[in-house]
Formats: structure tokens, C-alpha cells, sequence
């Protein structure tokens, strides 16, 4: 024990002794122009975060990369599988440090601009309002310098030979996108960020490969759609199972089920308490109810669990900061959850304002069936009231995904024949296509099925994906 307290005496002795070098050389070199550059990266990088967590209204629903090459013009990039913290805190950076000072265009730009260079383009989980786009950069409306809605930003970083980098911000209701030049001097770390992204995803060597339905002039898309070519590339995993948690039998049980789950359902619904210890519980026929007083939780046999906070006040409020709530609360709810959420979109009332989310598995998003959110009186699977900065009721359809092992199909994302067949469901003739994806669909708790979704002419159609030996469709 002596000799591992010298040790470390000496240890310590070195590390001040290094210290004081290094101290020492900032003091006599101060011109030096790599000093400090590990703090000085630390503190930018810290830097990006601070700006990413300030917009964290502005979400991606959809990243994706252009290269501009024949055989892949673009591959959307799958947050489980590319880490994209770095990316997106430098993009919240060019938008909030950049817009004030960015050479704005008063008209709207030429589409075909924006696939003069790599980009990165990042779709909005729901197109956010000028008013609450800019004021979650903390930027002015006038730095934006149009009406409507943001869809979506699109990044044309400069390279060593370009000196300015290229911003794009797509107003939603008219499909019109603007541009905003920004001295590459001005962004010059957040630059090189995404431009390294872009190098590094182009240096992979499979990625699934994406076209333009607007840089290939597919008319009967009314918004730019990325759909993937048949290359193989994509993976689906084929036995995905969504089951109602806390149940034997069809029966409610409280503890610990050591098959389905490793917490009970009076462990779950504690974390909504202050001090779950005084919470009382009372069962009903098909349901639990949990309360102390303030707070009740009540989850009943069809797997739809309600919090209910009494809130003294009603007004409406902020609406960042009750995203930030909402948020907050949604994560400590699916703390366990085998199964991710997105935020999909916010309405207000006269004295709230309602958060929903949706689910998602392997970055594909779920699909359920309306009829049986509607059963359960929801919108969305996760709808969250903020009321005068309190969550004052909180409903959640609860499903879990069964554990696998199994490993991930590849196919091909053939999009003709399922768009054919959604035009011949809606008979074709003068047909508007808003969007069109691969997504998870369940009709109810039980096996997910991989389809297509062809938004057609305001409404939804599902295509099923035919998988044939090798992934063909």
C-alpha cells in the first residue's frame, strides 16, 4: 500500500511538473500559432453542441449526402448506423452564427443551383414557422428574409480552392428554396466538419444509393423525394414483433415478467412521481391507477398509459422551453424502450401547447394503424400537454419490440412497381405524389411488415414490399 501511495505521489509530481511547461510555453509564446489547439477544438466543439441544444426544435426527419455521381446521387445517412453529432451541431452553427451575416438573395434560387456542389440536406421532422425557426437560432426574422415555413436546409460547404460555403433553406408551401453565401473564413471549423462528412461517407464503399424525384424531373412528385435505387444496399429486419408490455394472459401484472421485461410496470410508472414511495395504487377491472395526489398514472390492458399532473394555472407557454419539457419527459419514459421516437410536430391551445411523436425501428419509421390509436383516443402513439411549463398530461400507446437475434436482410427498393400499383389504387389520372417512403406498418401488436408509403393526392396509400430470394421486388 506504501509503494502504491509513492507511485502515485510521483505520478501526480510529473503531471504538475508538465502542467507547468506547458503553462510556461503560453506565457513566452504567445505568437505561437498551434498552441493550445487541443483546448482550443475542445471549447469550439462545446461550442457547437451549446448551439445544437439551443435548436433543438430543428430536427432531422431525414440527412442525406449528394454526391452527384451517376450510380449514386445521394445516400440518406441512418443515425444508428453514422454517428452525426458533429454534423448537425456544425449546421445549427452556419444557421445561427452564419444567417446574420450571410449574403442574402431576395429571390428565390434556381432548383437546379443546389446540385452544383456535395451538400449535405437535412429534412425538418415538421416545417417549422420563420417566427419559431428563427427564434429557436436566436437569429431575427429579417436575417431569414422570407415568409412561411422551413422544410428544409441544405449545406454546400466551400473547398480548399472555393472561398465561400452555400446555405439553402426550402420554404415548404411553395417548393421555393433560398440562398445565402457565407464567407468560408466566417465558418471555418463548422466548414470543415461537413466537408470531412462528406468526404468520409463518400470513401465508404456500399451505401445505399438515392435520386432526386425533382434533379430527374419526376412530374408527378410535388416535393423532392429521395428514392433509393435497386443496388442492394438497403436492410430490413424481417421478424420484427411489437407486443403489449405488463401483461400474462391478457391480464395486467405489476412485477417483474422475467420473459418479456426486465422492469414491472410499478417501476415504469414510479419515475413520473417526485416520491414514488408515497404513491398509492388502486386496480380496476382492466386497468391500474397510480396517484398521490398530484400526479395520477393510470395504464390499463390495450397498453395505453395516461399521467395527469394538477396544474393550478393555465396559460400558454413558451413553446421552446415546453419542448424541452416534453422532450425530457419522453425520454425518461423510454428509458428501456427497445423501440425509438421522432418528434413529428407540435399544435397549440388558448393555455397549452401539445407535443406529438412517433415511433421508429432501425431508423424506418411505424406506422400504426389509426383505428387502433383511435381506440385509445390518440393522434399519435406520444402526445405531450405542456401547461404554463409544466408536462400536465402525458398519453403514450405503449408497445415494446421483442428481443431478436436475427441478423438484417438485404433487398432491393425497386420504387416503380410500388408506385405503379398506388396509382392504379387511386386511378392514376392527374395524380399528385407528396411523398413517397419505406416505412414499418403494423395493424396491431404483432409482426411489422415492410411497405411503401405513397402520400396521393392527401391521402396515404400502403404498398407491401415483395421480398424474392436474394432482396429482389
Amino acid at each position: 500500500m506504501k509503494q502504491i501511495g509513492i507511485y502515485l505521489k510521483s505520478v501526480l509530481l510529473l503531471l504538475l511538473i508538465g502542467a507547468s511547461v506547458v503553462q510556461t510555453t503560453t506565457l513566452w509564446f504567445d505568437e505561437m500559432s498551434d498552441r493550445n489547439v487541443f483546448y482550443r477544438a475542445v471549447n469550439q466543439y462545446r461550442s457547437l453542441v451549446a448551439k445544437e441544444e439551443t435548436a433543438s426544435m430543428i430536427q432531422p426527419e431525414r440527412l442525406a449526402v449528394f454526391f452527384g455521381e451517376k450510380d449514386r446521387e445521394y445516400t440518406v445517412i441512418r443515425e444508428e448506423a453514422v454517428p452525426v453529432d458533429r454534423l448537425l451541431a456544425a449546421i445549427y452553427t452556419m444557421l445561427a452564427d452564419g444567417l446574420p451575416q450571410a449574403q442574402k438573395y431576395t429571390s428565390a434560387a434556381e432548383v437546379s443551383s443546389i446540385w452544383e456542389r456535395s451538400h449535405v440536406s437535412m429534412t425538418l421532422t415538421t416545417p417549422l414557422g420563420v417566427d419559431h425557426f428563427a427564434a429557436s437560432l436566436g437569429v431575427r426574422n429579417a436575417d431569414i428574409g422570407f415568409k412561411g415555413q422551413v422544410g428544409e436546409v441544405l449545406v454546400q460547404p466551400a473547398s480548399a480552392t472555393e472561398e465561400n460555403l452555400v446555405l439553402f433553406l426550402l420554404e415548404e408551401t411553395t417548393g421555393e428554396y433560398y440562398r445565402y453565401n457565407l464567407g468560408k473564413a466566417l465558418m471555418g471549423d463548422a466548414n470543415d466538419l461537413v466537408l470531412k462528412f462528406i468526404d468520409d461517407r463518400e470513401n465508404v464503399g456500399t451505401v445505399p444509393a438515392y435520386i432526386s424525384t425533382w434533379k430527374d424531373g419526376f412530374e408527378i412528385f410535388s416535393s423532392n423525394v429521395l428514392l433509393p435505387l435497386p443496388t442492394g444496399a438497403l436492410t430490413y429486419y424481417g421478424e420484427i414483433y411489437l407486443y403489449t408490455p405488463y401483461l400474462a394472459d391478457g391480464r395486467i401484472v405489476t412485477g417483474i415478467q422475467e420473459e418479456t421485461t426486465n422492469i414491472s410496470l410499478e417501476g415504469h410508472v414510479s419515475r413520473f412521481f417526485d416520491n414514488p414511495d408515497i404513491k398509492t395504487v388502486t386496480r380496476k377491472e382492466d386497468s391500474v391507477l397510480y396517484g398521490d395526489g398530484e400526479v395520477t398514472v393510470s395504464y390499463n390492458e390495450e397498453g395505453f398509459l395516461e399521467m395527469k399532473k394538477v396544474v393550478t394555472k393555465r396559460r400558454l407557454p413558451d413553446v421552446f422551453q415546453a419542448f424541452a419539457q416534453a422532450d425530457a419527459m419522453v425520454e425518461r419514459d423510454m428509458k428501456e424502450s427497445l423501440i425509438d421516437y421522432a418528434f413529428e410536430g407540435y399544435s397549440t391551445t388558448a393555455d397549452s401547447v401539445v407535443f406529438n411523436y412517433t415511433y421508429k425501428v432501425d431508423g424506418y419509421p411505424v406506422y400504426l394503424d389509426n383505428q387502433i390509436l383511435e381506440e385509445v383516443g390518440l393522434d399519435y402513439p406520444i402526445q405531450v400537454e405542456v401547461t404554463d411549463g409544466t408536462v400536465s398530461r402525458y398519453r403514450r400507446f405503449v408497445v415494446q419490440r421483442e428481443e431478436t437475434l436475427i441478423q438484417p436482410t438485404a433487398f432491393e427498393g425497386r420504387y416503380q412497381d410500388a408506385l405503379d400499383t398506388a396509382l392504379a389504387q387511386a386511378d392514376g389520372a392527374g395524380s399528385s405524389v407528396a411523398n413517397m417512403e419505406l416505412v414499418y406498418a403494423a395493424t396491431a401488436p404483432g409482426a411489422l411488415t415492410m411497405e411503401w408509403l405513397v402520400e396521393l393526392d392527401g391521402r396515404q396509400v400502403f404498398v407491401p414490399v415483395s421480398l424474392q430470394g436474394g432482396g429482389g421486388q
